[in-house]
């Protein structure tokens, strides 16, 4: 009899084994599914920290296009966009959407398409500011371009967040908006351009 119980034991699993293994097992998929959230998440962030980014410089590029404008025979006012905002802080470059036919705009997609539509479009995933200062006054700028866009896993912020959000003073000065938001920021210098003669 003795013998016989013995055999029995090792030809079968014990409930506490069973259990044991379903409780590995249960701790193992809950960690690789934590890991695949955090994995989607960190991707996600990356992709619109590269949007952001492109679209920083892209905004860089159109002032250095703007600025070609501003030769030394001619006054800032002649380069079209730049003249009116130089040392009035942070700005939206509105003045980009009227009647230029470029196309352009400050507000973004989550592609990083310009919203031609309207600055305030519900669609703005991404939106640019822009600050003028002098370096060198009537000679060298200093442009700052400031690509603000909503964090997050899900991109849900509160909604009386992200309504107007791309408005530099409900992003910037307003408590808990850092938060809420991430920024790229691009500083570059824009020089008059000399005229040959």
């Amino acid at each position: 009899m003795n013998k016989l119980v013995s055999v029995r034991a090792k030809r079968a699993y014990t409930a506490i084994e069973v259990m044991m293994a379903i409780t590995i097992l249960a701790s193992g998929t809950t960690a690789v599914m934590a890991m695949q959230r955090t994995a989607i998440s960190a991707n996600t962030d990356a992709r619109r920290l590269d949007v952001a980014n492109s679209m920083a410089r892209t905004w860089v590029e159109r002032l250095r296009r703007d600025a070609a404008n501003w030769t030394s025979d001619a006054t800032l006012g002649n380069a079209r966009y730049l003249g009116n905002h130089v040392g009035a802080g942070w700005y939206v470059p509105t003045d980009y959407l009227t009647g230029n036919g470029d196309g352009v705009s400050p507000a973004f997609d989550a592609f990083g398409h310009d919203l031609a539509s309207g600055l305030f479009a519900s669609d703005a995933q991404f939106c640019a500011h822009v600050r003028l200062t002098w370096l060198v006054t009537n000679e060298l700028l200093r442009a700052e371009v400031r690509v603000a866009y909503p964090r997050g896993f899900d991109n849900t912020p509160d909604p009386s967040v992200l309504a107007n959000f791309c408005d530099p003073g409900n992003v910037g000065s307003v408590s808990g908006r850092f938060q809420t938001f991430r920024f790229v920021q691009v500083v570059t210098a824009l020089r008059k351009t000399p005229s040959w003669q």
